[in-house]
This record gives structure tokens, sequence and C-alpha cells, in this order.
């Protein structure tokens, strides 16, 4: 590393590292090429939910010949106020969109944003709310017939499972629909888990549908003559 002033700012490669997350989601590590003991390799790249926070870390926190190392720190090119600190906890309340923090070394005061300094690329994503609802494929039914539900489900994410009950008892399969043969005034539901990213809550219960099952009827006819 060379030192140009005492003044003058010092740029070397920064090794970052993902040393905490707010909502104990495990997230990994951020860096280049080293681990929270400065060991491992790791990506520059993270991804949280809105609302979640993460620290970014540095096991290289720098040195000066004379005066005091001291720390910028920057969100998309615009320094941050009061980030003065070795390492960054991003603010909980960050808008869904990728932020590019860069932390700069100093030897005197912050200076102009350098976009060679190195930086964490950190995508928020937007909090997903799951919801679901079910459809019978025939209500009213007579008696003994055979009535399929199927379950739409929103932000369920890619592998979504479902619990289907039954007047509340847990019935079916791990399945999108549900084939039975009703009786009258039972009630069917369907509790969705999502998997999507940032779900929050991460399950949702349908809509509940009462079957109306009507008794079966043998037709029957009488005749009668005007006169015989």
């Amino acid at each position: 590393m060379k030192i140009i002033t005492k003044h003058l700012f010092l740029i070397w490669v920064l090794h970052f590292a993902l040393i905490s997350n707010s909502s104990s989601q495990s997230q990994g590590c951020i860096g280049f090429g080293v681990g929270t003991d400065c060991s491992t390799g790791c990506s520059n790249i993270a991804t949280i939910c809105q609302g979640e926070t993460i620290t970014i870390n540095s096991c290289d926190v720098g040195t000066c010949t004379s005066g005091t190392v001291g720390y910028c720190w920057f969100q998309d090119g615009v320094v941050i106020a009061n980030a003065t600190d070795s390492t960054y906890a991003l603010p909980n309340n960050l808008a869904p969109k990728i932020y590019v923090f860069t932390r700069q070394v100093h030897c005197g005061s912050c200076g102009v944003f350098d976009s060679n300094n190195p930086n964490v690329e950190v995508t928020v994503n937007a909090t997903v709310v799951p919801s679901i609802t079910i459809s019978a494929s025939d209500n009213p039914v007579c008696s003994g017939t055979s009535v399929t539900f199927t379950a739409v489900p929103t932000n369920g994410g890619p592998n979504p499972s479902y619990q289907w009950k039954k007047n509340g008892t847990n019935v079916g399969t791990n399945s999108s629909t549900y084939t039975y043969v009703p009786v009258n005034g039972e009630v069917i539901t369907c509790v969705l888990t999502s998997n999507a990213p940032c779900a929050n809550p991460t399950t949702a219960t349908s809509n509940a549908i009462t079957m109306t099952v009507n008794a079966t009827v043998v037709p029957s006819i009488t005749i009668s003559a005007s006169d015989n």
C-alpha cells in the first residue's frame, strides 16, 4: 500500500463479510474472498427481504502511518451521514431495489465517492402476502356424487404445500386438488404454506365451501283413466 500524503485517501482491496442478520435468516457471507473468520471464500452479493437488515464487516481495517484510520460509507454513490465505523448495519426500512454500498478508508477526512472502492451489492426484495382460493366442481350435488376441490394459490412460491381440511380436520394429500364424496353440511377449506421468497406470513387459509348434498329420490308415476 502506498501512502500519498497524510490527508489523501488510501485505496486498497477491502474484504467484506456478512457478520449478522437481525431476522435470524442465514445469508451466508458477503465479501471479496473472505468469510467471517477471514479465511473462507464469499460473494459480495446478498439478498434480503424488506424489513430485514444485515451488517457488513471488513477483515481489513486499514492502517495509517500517521493520523487515525477513518471510514466513510456510501449508498449508491451518496455518502451516508454518521456512518463512520468499520462496519455498517443496513437500516431495516429500505425500499425494494438493488443497492450498492461502498466503504472508503481514509487517514484524515472523507473524500469524494470513488466507484473503484470495494462494494457490496444488496438486493432488497418486497414482502409478499400469500393467499389461496378454492372451488368445487359441483355444489349442490346428489348423495353419493364425487366432488373435486381445486386450490388456486397467489404468491405460493415455486413449491407450495397444501393441507386440506374437512370440518377442521386434516384430510387429503399435499396436492392442489382434493376429491371425495361429501355429506350434507360438511365444510371444506385448504391451508397454503408458501415458499415464495419474502412471504409474510408464510401460511394462508382459503375460503370455506359448505356442501349441500341432496338425498337421492326415486321417481314414480301413477296413471288414471277418465272412465273405466
